[in-house]
């Protein structure tokens, strides 16, 4: 079956596909940022001067950088959200086409973010034949969203 489609077609489709993907990036960005924040957190120790009328900036200090590290939660549950939801929306896609070969190979890379030669082996192809399948898949899909 030769499906006729144009390049914006595909492009369209695989920037669909990579929605969850960037997605994913975007929350895990946001993870690490707050992982470090909470680990530099546990290695502040307090400074205290016994000099009288001195100038302690530590509690302004750590008040602006609490308000940072809660500023990157916000971040990162809203990059979380957007992430569920782009997943529920590459899968909805990915779940239009028949060919259960095609949609294990978008799965796996669209929403598992495998590397080529996982998925290859993992399904016992070629990395040749899994890229193959992965042209014909999305080729399937623009050519059903006309």
């Amino acid at each position: 079956k030769v499906i006729k489609i144009d390049y914006e077609q595909y492009q369209q489709t695989k920037r669909k596909l990579n929605q969850a993907w960037c997605a994913k990036r975007e929350m895990d960005k946001y993870n690490e940022l707050i992982s470090k924040a909470v680990s530099a957190v546990q290695r502040i120790t307090p400074s205290y001067s016994l000099t009288p009328g001195s100038n302690n900036c530590d509690s302004d200090k750590m008040a602006n950088f609490a308000a940072e590290v809660d500023d990157l939660y916000t971040r990162a549950e809203e990059a979380t959200k957007n992430y569920l939801k782009a997943v529920k929306d590459v899968d909805d896609l990915i779940n239009t086409l028949e060919n259960k070969l095609y949609i294990s190979v978008l799965r796996r890379r669209y929403l598992g973010c495998e590397r080529w030669e996982d998925i290859a082996l993992e399904l016992g192809y070629s990395e040749r034949h899994i890229q193959r399948l992965h042209v014909e898949a999305i080729e399937t899909l623009a050519g059903n969203n006309d």
